[in-house]
């Protein structure tokens, strides 16, 4: 294993996208023995159904495939959220590219193209610092306190963010409350039993961002926890208030959602701490509650779409 991937740990899996057998046997015989993991696809269409089930290290793509060309693979790659910006994509083929090619292919989101022969130390040599370079951006999302598919708030972020809003609720008396938004019955089960981090497709993020900044105040913090629930904390809002705020987001969810899925309907739970409250307000506990009303308006046997958590 290079030393480039060593540092980072782990073994590193590579997507190569190719129906020459040749040209595949000849990429895995350099790879495999460098301590890479090698998954093979032999059409675009498989490339795509593998590439959105895993989340790989690097592609390489044969530049002309049976039913599409690697330029264009390469962005229909890149609009999956299993691929991220700092997933290396090169493309390869058996001859000579046209600067346009070339140009069209960055354009894309290649990164590079490659030509064989593949000379072996070379080969290992590019790509070691590519994949090390994408596994140490995946450590820092890890630790970051942001979404990389929204721009809100993770769940370390967000909950660094409620305990400093709590503890100014705590000192100032003034109300404070949570909405948790997700999809119902047959659309939450479907978003969940996907194994991909993201599975709240990138349409359907970017017209959710769109809704909750455009119903939420600046005051307001904004996050995605688990997989397809987004969190509202609104500081100074009361239970009135925060039943008033579920309903402005799912009117303008209805609105400004265009998804094809028809199931899919947001439902809303929220949980609001007055401002009398004698106790401290835990974080987690703000959380759990509030979370707990979507759960119950998610149910299949739930009537409204909007719940409340009562603590009596």
């Amino acid at each position: 294993m290079t030393d480039a991937i060593a540092r980072v740990g782990g073994i590193p899996l590579v997507l190569l996208i190719n129906d020459e057998e040749w040209t595949t046997r000849s990429i895995e015989s350099i790879l495999k023995p460098e301590g890479y993991a090698v998954l093979r696809a032999f059409t675009g269409k498989q490339g795509l159904e593998l590439a959105s089930r895993i989340r790989p290290d690097l592609l390489l793509i044969d530049f002309r495939l049976p039913d599409i060309t690697g330029i264009d693979l390469c962005a229909r790659l890149r609009e999956l959220p299993t691929i991220r910006p700092s997933t290396p994509i090169l493309i390869f083929t058996s001859g000579a590219l046209r600067r346009q090619d070339e140009l069209d292919g960055f354009r894309a989101g290649a990164w590079g193209m490659l030509a064989p022969p593949f000379n072996p130390e070379e080969l290992v040599a590019r790509l070691g610092p590519l994949v090390a370079a994408k596994r140490d951006a995946d450590a820092a999302l890890e630790t970051s306190f942001v979404d990389p598919l929204t721009g809100f708030y993770n769940i370390q972020g967000l909950m660094r963010r409620v305990a400093e809003v709590a503890a100014d609720t705590s000192r100032s008396g003034r109300p404070l409350t949570c909405v948790v938004l997700g999809p119902r019955g047959a659309a939450a089960d479907a978003v969940g039993a996907s194994e991909v981090d993201e599975p709240v497709t990138r349409e359907i993020a970017r017209d959710l961002s769109t809704v909750l900044v455009s119903a939420t105040r600046a005051s307001d913090s904004i996050g995605r926890i688990g997989r397809s629930d987004f969190v509202i904390v609104a500081p100074g809002t009361d239970r009135s208030g925060a039943e008033k705020l579920a309903e402005r987001l799912l009117q303008r969810a209805d609105a400004g959602l265009r998804t094809a899925d028809a199931a899919f309907e947001l439902t809303a739970g929220f949980y609001s701490v007055a401002s009398d409250e004698p106790v401290a307000v835990v974080p987690e506990e703000i959380l759990r509650r509030a979370t707990l009303a979507l759960r119950m308006a998610q149910s299949p046997e739930g009537i409204e779409r909007i719940r409340s958590f009562q603590t009596n």
